[in-house]
């Protein structure tokens, strides 16, 4: 079965699960450590900060559907809809903040 993302690979864009259910390991072998359902996004720091490299080997668990966000994706949007693609950045970075904070349970200080 091959892996929609490779741990150690650049993450240069994000996915956007709109139906199915992928999964990541941070093992080969081990049991599954992170699992993304619709509307969970895989590699959502490489729209907002850079490329980084994948923590995990990414699966999909069913037969799924993703789409594809590239950052340059946002940076047309920007130039064609700044307003719309200011609401899109902020609930980016919100999303990312609720995912951080997620593990601590409870809202980050920042």
């Amino acid at each position: 079965r091959d892996s929609i993302l490779t741990r150690g690979a650049p993450q240069t864009a994000a996915l956007i699960v709109l139906d199915g259910k992928l999964t990541g390991f941070n093992d080969a072998g081990g049991p599954p450590s992170v699992w993304f359902e619709p509307g969970d996004i895989v590699g959502l720091e490489a729209l907002l900060g850079g490329v980084r490299p994948s923590s995990v080997d990414i699966f999909a668990a069913r037969p799924s559907l993703t789409a594809l966000l590239l950052a340059s994706d946002l940076q047309d949007l920007a130039r064609e809809f700044p307003s719309h693609a200011s609401q899109v950045m902020q609930a980016l970075f919100m999303k990312l903040l609720r995912q951080l904070a997620e593990p601590h349970g409870r809202a980050l200080l920042l």
